[in-house]
């Protein structure tokens, strides 16, 4: 069991991480022209990971100050409304797929949280901007796609983090 101190220590270095995994994932997008309007969703791979080692009240605080803090540095209102609705949805779905069914690997996990995440992304957007459903929908076939593969992705080196830090007894928590 982790103590308090250390989990807060610990929750605050991660959200530090996954902010700056954030900022570069965003410089990434806008460098890579066929990623354009699309992250990559590096920083998933801390929440992921935290998926797998804490409680929901520890995870969800996670997301929100990684929400607010990227939608802080790289956005606006908007992007932050989107980014919360996004990030809030996929974290619950993710959390209860990984602790409450034995059914889906962490490829699994992250595919379907990058699924549910481009959706909502998408839902929020089209009730925003006030879009129609024949317009938004060869992006979201286009964002469909990207969100598998940067699922499988995310969860190959999750997968991977998780069992160096497991391994090595100093890093484990």
């Amino acid at each position: 069991m982790i103590n308090n101190t250390r989990k807060l220590v610990l929750i605050a270095i991660m959200v530090s991480l996954s902010v700056i995994i954030g900022v570069i994932d965003a410089q990434i997008s806008v460098a890579v022209a066929f990623f354009a309007y699309t992250k990559l969703g590096l920083a998933n791979i801390i929440v992921l990971l935290f998926v797998t080692k804490f409680k929901f009240k520890d995870c969800l605080i996670l997301v929100i100050l990684k929400s607010i803090l990227v939608s802080f540095i790289l956005g606006s209102l908007i992007t932050f409304v989107i980014s919360i609705f996004a990030s809030l949805l996929s974290f619950i779905f993710m959390f209860y797929i990984y602790k409450k069914t034995n059914v889906f690997s962490l490829i699994g996990v992250s595919v379907a949280g990058s699924f549910i995440h481009i959706t909502t992304q998408i839902i929020v957007v089209t009730i925003i901007y006030n879009i129609s459903i024949e317009v938004i929908s060869l992006h979201f076939i286009r964002l469909s796609l990207i969100s598998l593969f940067t699922g499988v992705l995310i969860g190959f080196v999750t997968i991977k983090l998780k069992k160096y830090l497991d391994s090595n007894e100093n890093l484990n928590f």
